[in-house]
This record gives structure tokens, C-alpha cells and sequence, in this order.
């Protein structure tokens, strides 16, 4: 007998969302280790790993993103042999709580270079590279008034604000990257830049065909963009340092309610559980690293 289409829709959802190996991940990466929040940090060195509902509800990014890397780390294998592509590595062990391991998505050996695929969309990627110039003491590039919000009108006063959440997403992506880079300099893979490559999921790419016209045009919304660092083994080692001191104070009979909330923190912004008091003596960490890097031109 077939299926009526209910029983249809049911099947691709389904198939959509059954969770992939990285979904039933119970221990920590460098993404973990490079969260801003040392709430959530202790959180998942708890084995609490901060689902919200919210964001579990609403899959479709997150699948179209998955979607993504199976597709670039298929045409990477069949096209460039010689570059690693879903990347395994040992970033290192932790004290007691054991070895870390983490996954980045493309390493070009020859090149000394690794790559962090981001899946996002045109508003909030222009959102990201205005905080981007903000933070270098430019101009942004695009603005609150840009087409690519006309579908969501945003005030000067939630612009400013996006722009702050953005310099916090940014500076994770970075920690994260820097951790990559600590991982496979350990494991004698070299490397001297590290970039995140953002894909706009709901882009034509009408300015991204290689060649056209357009293709180089500053002034065009390009759906796939680029901000690159230098690593820096000083920034990568602060960062591990961090988590250990946050793994050994929770050893040492710390609460998770111990440790301060982020203010741009999405999980902890959904608690409103309020402010927490800082663990004294937390290894220093930058309080705006990404202002401390040199950024790489956006393509």
C-alpha cells in the first residue's frame, strides 16, 4: 500500500534529521573549549551540553549545513587528494578529564593551511563582516540600511547590538581555529593560516562565479566570504589553559554556578538565570582577542 502524503512528509523529516555522529557527541572539542562562556565551558566539562529548544526546533539551517560539508568534503577527496578533509586530531589530554579530540574541515598541507566551513545567511553575514570592520577601526561595509535587510528592517540601536554578538561569535570561531591549529602543529601537520569560509545558504551566488563580472566587486554582497588570522600558539595554549583551570577547579569541588555567564551568551540569554560570580584567578584570556589579530581581507 503507499504512502499518503502525511506519512511522506513524516519520512523526510526523518531522514532530515536523524542525528549524525557528531550530534551524539558527549565530549568536549575546540568548539566547547573555545566558547566565551565559562559557564557553559563547565557546563560541558560536566557533560551538560547546553541544548536549548529553541534551537533544536528550528533544524533547517543546521541540516543545510550538514548538507554542505558532506558535499565539499566529497568533491575535496575527488578533486584534491592531497588535502585532508574532515580532519580527526588530538588537540591534547585535559588533566583527569582525558584526551580531546576535534574535527576541522579542510587542512591544504602544502599550504600550511587549515579551513572552517560556516553556513549562514546573507543578513547575518553581513552582520559578521561589519563587525569585522568595526574592530579594525574601519567603516562597516554594509550597514544597518543594506538590501540584505530590507526583508527584516533592524534599528541603529539592534544593529549595534547584532554588531556585539557578532565580535563574540567572531572571537570563538577564532579560539576555535587557533585550537585546530595547536592540534595539527602537535601532530606534525604545519600550519600558518587559518581561515573561516561563511556560505550563505540562502544566496543565488549571482556574484560568485569565478571569471563574471562582479566576481571581485567590493561593492556587490557576495554569498561566500572569507576572514582569515595568523596562528598564534600563544592565544592557542591560553585557551587549553583555560579549560584545564576550569576542569581543575570543578576537580577541586567548584559549581558550574560558580563560573560567570557571558553577556552575549545565547543558551545562558534563554536561562535569564542573571549574573554569576567569577572563578578568581582565571588564566587571562583577552577580553576582545579579535582585536588583538590582523584580519584577512574578505573575498
Amino acid at each position: 500500500m503507499s504512502l499518503d502524503d502525511a506519512e511522506v512528509r513524516r519520512l523526510t523529516i526523518d531522514l532530515l534529521t536523524a542525528p549524525t555522529a557528531r550530534d551524539l557527541q558527549r565530549r568536549i572539542g575546540a568548539s566547547n573549549l573555545s566558547n566565551g562562556c565559562d559557564y557553559c565551558l563547565a557546563c560541558n566539562l560536566s557533560g551538560d551540553f547546553r541544548e536549548t529548544p529553541m534551537l533544536d526546533r528550528a533544524w533547517g539551517g543546521r541540516v543545510v549545513g550538514t548538507a554542505l560539508g558532506l558535499l565539499l568534503e566529497e568533491r575535496i577527496n575527488e578533486l584534491h587528494p592531497a588535502f585532508l578533509a574532515e580532519h580527526r586530531m588530538l588537540l591534547g589530554e585535559l588533566g583527569t578529564y582525558g584526551k580531546v579530540f576535534s574535527t576541522t574541515d579542510l587542512v591544504i598541507p602544502d599550504e600550511r593551511h587549515a579551513l572552517d566551513w560556516k553556513n549562514t545567511t546573507t543578513a547575518k553575514l553581513a552582520l559578521i563582516l561589519d563587525a569585522v570592520q568595526k574592530f579594525q577601526g574601519l567603516e562597516p561595509i554594509y550597514g544597518r540600511l543594506h538590501a540584505v535587510h530590507k526583508a527584516k528592517p533592524i534599528s541603529e540601536k539592534a544593529y549595534e547590538k547584532e554588531l556585539a554578538k557578532n565580535l563574540y561569535k567572531i572571537t570563538g570561531y577564532y579560539g576555535q581555529l587557533q585550537l585546530y591549529g595547536m592540534g595539527l602543529w602537535s601532530e606534525g601537520i604545519p600550519v600558518d593560516r587559518l581561515s573561516n569560509v561563511y556560505i550563505c545558504r540562502d544566496s543565488t551566488m549571482w556574484w560568485d562565479n569565478s571569471g563574471q563580472d562582479g566576481y571581485m566587486d567590493p561593492g556587490k554582497f557576495h554569498g561566500t566570504a572569507v576572514v582569515s588570522f595568523d596562528y598564534d600558539a600563544e592565544y592557542a595554549e591560553a585557551m587549553w589553559n583555560r579549560g584545564l583551570y576550569i576542569w581543575n577547579a570543578l576537580e577541586d569541588g567548584a559549581s558550574v554556578n560558580d563560573f560567570a555567564h557571558s553577556e552575549h551568551c545565547f543558551p545562558c540569554g534563554l536561562d535569564a538565570r542573571g549574573s554569576q560570580k567569577h572563578v578568581e584567578e582565571t588564566p587571562h584570556i583577552p577580553a576582545n582577542p579579535v582585536t588583538e589579530v590582523t584580519f584577512g581581507a574578505a573575498a
